[in-house]
């Protein structure tokens, strides 16, 4: 047999070894062999499966998920999200949901991995940037940076995005690729915009933070925010709320920006701003933090001051 069949191809699609014995993995009748020469019937790639079990906190849906995740990081968000685009829109699929939001901190790093994986698992991309917005100017920027969340639309809001953090990197580098305001205006085609999490500027003017003073916050001030991107970006501007009730800064917010949406007729969005997958890995997330803070700080430490009380990934149902 050794003689009439070569290593590496054969009539029957037969492999050999080294030692002239059909290879493992292959054989005439589709049969594998494993380690001990026994047949076997797994895929000649699996699919990529959780170990997880599931369970209340781990479900398998039945139904499809209406909620979509529109404010989402995957490890791309260097040292503050956690696993890679593939192993997000797995976990989407797990939840049949249809839709997915990638949203790195000032980066699009990530969306040709998480193209490919949405191909393949059918759950619909949405290409999105968490960005950092400020002053630019060298006598006026900090390093505090305000969040705002960004979604292209259509292909000339993604060419939107492009550009905006291509300037980000050459115009407003400061600590982190930094926008200003002009930036956004000068580039806003194609773009929804939700108004961001509690880094941004409507939060912090709505209740305090990145250098606004609790007492200096207010509605008033936050209205002005609203109104101010509501020019600027028209009916593609949105009110962002976040379902944290773990965060006292959350539940001040949240009814402030309820009442600005009746006001002025800004619409509201649900965010979870998703940082991995699992509720489980929420320890993973303050080791990153850790790691961030040139290990000064340890995970212990950080879980005092930060509201890792929050689950930062998808929810197992749409309640």
């Amino acid at each position: 047999m050794a003689d009439q069949i070569q290593r590496g191809e054969s009539p029957g699609k037969a492999k050999l070894g080294l030692t002239g014995r059909i290879q493992r993995g292959e054989s005439p009748g589709k049969a594998k062999l494993d380690a001990h020469g026994r047949v076997c019937a797994h895929e000649d790639t699996p699919a990529l499966v959780r170990k997880d079990k599931p369970s209340r906190r781990n479900p398998r849906l039945t139904r499809p998920m209406r909620f979509v995740s529109l404010h989402h990081h995957s490890t791309y968000s260097f040292l503050d999200g956690f696993q890679l685009p593939e192993a997000h829109v797995r976990r989407i699929g797990e939840l049949n949901g249809t839709a997915l939001a990638l949203t790195e901190h000032g980066n699009v790093m990530s969306h040709v991995k998480f193209e490919q994986a949405a191909k393949d698992t059918g759950v619909k991309p949405i290409f999105g940037i968490e960005l950092y917005c400020g002053e630019i100017d060298p006598e006026r920027r900090s390093q505090l940076k305000n969040h705002l969340t960004i979604l292209a639309r259509n292909p000339e809001g993604y060419l939107s995005i492009l550009q905006l953090v291509t300037r980000s990197y050459q115009e407003g580098f400061y600590y982190e690729p930094t926008v200003s305001g002009s930036m956004l205006a000068a580039n806003k085609r194609g773009l929804v915009v939700l108004s961001g999490c509690n880094g941004s500027l409507l939060f912090t003017s709505l209740v305090g933070g990145k250098g606004i003073s609790p007492e200096s916050a207010s509605l008033q001030r936050g209205m002005g925010v609203a109104q101010r991107f509501r020019r600027v970006f028209g009916d593609q501007y949105f009110l962002e709320v976040q379902a944290f009730p773990e965060l006292e800064t959350t539940r001040r917010a949240n009814p402030l920006l309820a009442r600005i949406s009746r006001e002025t007729g800004i619409p509201m969005v649900a965010t979870l701003d998703c940082h991995y997958t699992m509720p489980t890995e929420n320890e993973l997330q303050k080791v990153l933090h850790s790691l961030r803070n040139g290990g000064k700080s340890t995970p212990e430490d950080l879980s005092k001051s930060w509201g890792y009380a929050a689950e930062l990934c998808p929810p197992a149902n749409d309640r």
